[in-house]
């Protein structure tokens, strides 16, 4: 650490201001049976997969209008920094990342729950959302987030009506793409990594801090931190 910090480059060879390139390829999985919307992120040399699935299921009674959002990340099995085997480390990393992208995307207003109801009190969509982390070289938090926003807006929900023969069912129609409904996404977020080392004015005693800062375009007041980090505001 002591050699990059003195000649000012990062392990990859970037300055400390420069960022990964990051590229966003849309429905690469196509219309594949079950998939309502995918994308690729690759962020540098870090790569995630993105699909996004519906399922109807019952609203909760405490907010019978609203639908669920189910966030699920994998990690590939020869992963960079996962060795082969360890299959606990990379499910538990795998269940944390699935929290802080779940929280952003709901706390932020990019998704809203009651956007996903169908028949308040009798019908609502559970949309599961998978990310696959097809390779980690840093920067997994803002690539899984890119993704995961690129994926909800390339996503359609398919339109409904009320079964003929049970009313509290519903019927989910089959329709050419082009006539169904894009899932409203509220907010478009971007994420800012960044690491605090030893020596600098922030004083943090335990080395190094690392936060993720999810950025909303709409609302550019909009700021977050990691899960039991400090509130990052606009102006930092």
């Amino acid at each position: 650490d002591e050699h990059f910090l003195k000649n000012g480059v990062r392990p990859d060879g970037r300055t400390f201001e420069a960022c990964r390139p990051l590229a966003v390829t849309l429905c690469p999985l196509g219309q594949a049976d079950g998939i309502v919307g995918s994308a690729q992120a690759v962020l540098g040399a870090t790569r995630v997969i993105g699909c996004a699935s519906l399922q109807v299921g019952t609203p909760d009674l405490a907010a019978p209008y609203d639908g669920d959002l189910v966030v699920k990340i994998s990690m590939a099995p020869f992963v960079a920094g996962y060795l082969d085997g360890y299959s606990k480390q990379r499910s538990e990393r795998g269940l944390q990342l699935a929290e802080t992208i779940r929280h952003f995307l709901i706390k932020s207003g990019a998704v809203s729950l009651s956007d996903l109801g169908i028949e308040p009190s009798k019908a609502a969509w559970c949309l599961t959302l998978d990310l696959q982390c097809l390779n980690d070289d840093g920067g997994l938090v803002d690539a899984c987030l890119a993704a995961a926003g690129a994926t909800l807006g390339s996503m359609r929900l398919p339109a409904t009506q009320p079964d003929d023969f049970t009313p509290a069912l519903v019927r989910v129609l089959r329709q050419d793409r082009g006539a169904q409904a894009p899932l409203p996404v509220g907010r478009l977020l971007g994420s800012l990594t960044f690491r605090v080392w030893p020596g600098s004015p922030s004083g943090n005693p335990s080395g190094s801090l690392g936060i993720s800062v999810g950025e909303s375009e709409s609302d550019p007041n909009h700021g977050g931190g990691g899960p039991g980090g400090p509130r990052v505001p606009r102006h930092f």
